[in-house]
């Protein structure tokens, strides 16, 4: 439960609720099968630079097809960040482990958020804190670390 103290947080604490709603839908309707809403839910960005086809390829794994459980946050280190988007983390739940997910949204139109970018990392891998670019990640960061199993490419 979210306990706003000062309403001057309150438009920043609305557009994190409503990004955590098309995170949720997406990843509903990926579990669902529905690759077409999810992809309809893609920043026009990322579908610009990322066909259907593309992205269905992309997005067929079990930790994002059929994940037993599942958990998104915004990270506390973000929150009161000023960025161009939000970031969300989280974990996929899989007979396999928990897979580490991360996705950045954007505010394509006024109140309509979308997925920019995606990536999810393995539950053997030792995770950093962040997996994408947008979130914090930085490759001088995390030498050794091979980067995630799957993250979408950079779109600048």
């Amino acid at each position: 439960m979210l306990v706003v103290s000062a309403l001057v947080g309150l438009p920043k604490l609305l557009a994190a609720s409503k990004a955590e709603v098309t995170a949720d839908d997406f990843f509903a309707a990926l579990t669902r099968g529905d690759v077409d809403r999810a992809y309809g839910l893609l920043s026009e960005a990322r579908r610009a630079r990322m066909s259907r086809d593309a992205f269905a390829t992309f997005v067929d794994h079990p930790a994002l097809r059929h994940p037993t459980a599942s958990e998104l946050f915004v990270p506390a280190e973000t929150r009161d960040q000023v960025l161009p988007g939000r970031c969300l983390t989280g974990w996929l739940t899989t007979e396999r482990g928990e897979w580490m997910v991360q996705a950045f949204l954007v505010e394509d139109a006024p109140e309509q958020w979308r997925i920019r970018s995606l990536a999810l990392d393995a539950p053997e891998n030792r995770h950093p804190e962040y997996l994408l670019m947008e979130c914090g990640y930085a490759e001088w960061r995390y030498r050794g670390w091979p980067g995630p199993d799957r993250r979408t490419p950079p779109l600048d």
